[in-house]
């Protein structure tokens, strides 16, 4: 199985699944805190195998899906759109009644190799990280304008201090 075979049953490591359309794993993210610094690796199935990188992204017009892809399809819950695996799924349980949390795999500007079209004409809400240089806002605003246009969503963003402020206070 995955899980031994990328020692996923460790202490101190998590790790998220994403699927496809027809609820079968894809890949995976794995964050290991027994490092200095968290170490975040992908994993995959190919060849036979389960093996440490996202083997799917070279593969030409592949685009990646979203986290939590089965629940978004068999709801009709507002969506929240987070940076993140760890910070959705505690948005998830915070926010059941009111969202089906997702997120995107690979960091903020990846939004641009993941599949959106699950998500078409439903309302969205993106909540970005506050980062020190905008960055997650910025994609988020280019996220908010490619839903609209490309997938007819209500997309809107939460409106947050931004780091100067929080570094004020």
């Amino acid at each position: 199985s995955y899980i031994s075979a990328l020692n996923l049953d460790k202490n101190k490591v998590e790790y998220f699944l994403y699927h496809n359309y027809q609820s079968e794993v894809v890949f995976g993210i794995k964050v290991d805190y027994n490092f200095e610094k968290k170490k975040i690796t992908p994993f995959s199935y190919c060849d036979g195998q389960w093996v440490k990188k996202l083997a799917w992204k070279d593969i030409k017009d592949w685009k990646r899906p979203l986290f939590n892809l089965p629940q978004l399809l068999n709801s009709n819950q507002d969506i929240l759109v987070l940076e993140g695996e760890q910070k959705t799924v505690k948005a998830a349980k915070l926010f059941q009644d009111k969202f089906i949390c997702t997120t995107f795999q690979g960091g903020i500007s990846n939004w641009k190799h993941t599949d959106w079209s699950s998500l078409a004409g439903r309302k969205i809400t993106l909540w970005p990280d506050i980062d020190q240089d905008g960055g997650g806002l910025k994609n988020f605003e280019k996220l908010a304008i490619f839903l609209i246009k490309e997938h007819d969503c209500d997309a809107r963003i939460v409106k947050l201090p931004n780091f100067d402020d929080l570094k004020k206070q």
